[in-house]
């Protein structure tokens, strides 16, 4: 039985940079990365699944992001690509409550 760090390797690691030469696959690398980013924050932060996201959290994603300026722009970006490639496959322009979000307002 295949362990959770070789099922990782085996179905993340060495399958997603063979799609980063295609242009195209860009949506589907973002389908996949994000939820695995989150699963990251949320571990290293100590936060259940259904637990929102805290200040740990965006501080752990400006720094894999550095060019997310302040803590507003983290967390609209985190509504914007995350809530909105994996719920809707698209950009979405609201947050999980329904309030307006759009990167750079």
């Amino acid at each position: 039985m295949a362990t959770n760090r070789e099922n990782y390797r085996s179905w993340f690691a060495e399958l997603l940079p063979k799609l980063f030469p295609d242009r195209d696959a860009g949506f589907i690398i973002l389908m996949v990365a994000f939820p695995l980013l989150e699963r990251y924050l949320r571990q290293t932060s100590g936060l259940g699944p259904k637990d929102n996201l805290n200040e740990d959290c965006v501080k752990k994603l400006r720094e894999l992001f550095p060019e997310l300026p302040n803590e507003k722009a983290a967390r609209q970006f985190w509504d914007v690509f995350r809530n909105g490639i994996l719920h809707q496959v698209t950009l979405s322009r609201e947050n999980r409550k329904g309030f307006h979000c759009l990167l750079g307002g």
